[in-house]
């Protein structure tokens, strides 16, 4: 078992990450939840797969309800937010409540975010079950829900109390979402942890050591959050990949990628435009190129016309005045932000990135995210 400490000036919380630590969640959150009741926020196959588990381990502290809303992206939405809202007011939730985000990003955000707004704000423990919402997710306090122009740009930042990662979780998770959530580890790794994206490239994924990978990513995750809990500076470099991945799922209503896919590409498009900005060299292109493709990640991109693109990520809540704000790829290990390139770069690297993803036969994307 391993614990990594999430320290902010107003509070802080441990991160525990192991195996078998559902049947001993009741010790691992007595001091956070003391004297609260608590629900539960699901999803149907994380229930019917680990619920038995996590009610054992919960032992007396029995839940006053579990809410469940449906798998995938299109439950991170005001509508489903509401419906939770009902589900706590009907089971007599106050103030006093703590809600468990049981589940993936999805819940976790939407879990977050209900939990950041209902009496203005309850207590929060993730426990996520998904290796993207271990390694990213679920630390750092940004909760949110989606709006039909952009992604997250619904939301708040609500730190949780405790997060708890069985990793015995994810021996039931599709190898699709292994690889998505592969890839936000990667990103640690491209950020500046050389040694995790040396393990990263040198091993193969079924024989990656997943407790020092989860770990090593909340660890950098966690220091990043520290300097900057608001996203006024350093914690920006966290998106790098994102603002064209988020328009990517926007463009595809949520349905046309797992999010680390969506990042995949986002990230590769990155290094296309540092390329263009003599900031990165082909040879690092074809090394995060050769990661993705090592992991499985379906790396594609849709008949959208970049335009489109274009238009979403303006609506990104990075965008600022109508200024698209980048982070891109210094070679591997370093990054910087980029703000108000022109429209013709942009969509120059757009039509490299495509031409480069047909050559190397793309397999179609899929929709929706545990």
């Amino acid at each position: 078992m391993r614990a990594v400490e999430v320290r902010l000036p107003a509070c802080r919380y441990a991160v525990t990450i192991g195996r078998g630590l559902l049947e001993q969640l009741r010790r691992l959150l007595d001091e956070s939840m003391t004297g609260r009741d608590l629900v539960v926020v699901t999803e149907p196959v994380v229930w019917r797969q680990h619920g038995r588990a996590l009610l054992a381990g919960l032992g007396e502290l029995e839940p006053a309800a579990v809410l469940q809303v449906p798998s995938g992206e299109q439950a991170k939405s005001l509508a489903w937010a509401s419906r939770l809202y009902d589900g706590l007011l009907k089971a007599g939730c106050d103030r006093k409540t703590g809600i468990v985000a049981f589940g993936g990003g999805v819940i976790g955000d939407l879990a977050g975010f209900v939990a950041a707004t209902f009496m203005r704000g309850v207590p929060l423990v993730g426990v996520p079950t998904t290796l993207l919402a271990m390694v990213d997710s679920s630390v750092g306090g940004k909760v949110a829900v989606n709006h039909p122009l952009g992604k997250n740009v619904i939301g708040a930042f609500h730190q949780p109390v405790a997060v708890v990662a069985d990793l015995a979780t994810l021996d039931t998770l599709p190898t699709a979402q292994l690889a998505a959530g592969a890839v936000e580890a990667v990103k640690y790794g491209l950020l500046g942890d050389r040694e995790l994206l040396t393990h990263c490239r040198s091993t193969p994924f079924g024989k990656w050591d997943l407790a020092r990978v989860v770990a090593d990513s909340v660890r950098n995750k966690a220091a990043v959050v520290a300097l900057d809990e608001r996203e006024a500076g350093p914690r920006r470099r966290l998106n790098l990949g994102h603002t064209l991945g988020h328009a990517l799922e926007a463009a595809t209503r949520y349905r046309g990628y797992l999010h680390g896919e969506a990042v995949a590409v986002g990230t590769l498009y990155a290094f296309r435009l540092s390329i263009l900005r003599e900031r990165a060299s082909e040879a690092d292109f074809e090394a995060v190129l050769e990661l993705y493709e090592s992991l499985g990640v379906p790396l594609a991109v849709p008949s959208v016309p970049f335009r489109r693109l274009m238009e979403l990520m303006l609506h990104d809540k990075k965008a600022h005045q109508g200024r698209l704000l980048f982070v891109l790829p210094v070679g591997l290990g370093e990054v910087e932000e980029a703000v108000g390139l022109p429209e013709p770069l942009l969509a120059r690297a757009y039509a490299e990135l495509s031409a480069r993803l047909d050559r190397i036969g793309v397999r179609p994307a899929r929709g929706g995210k545990r």
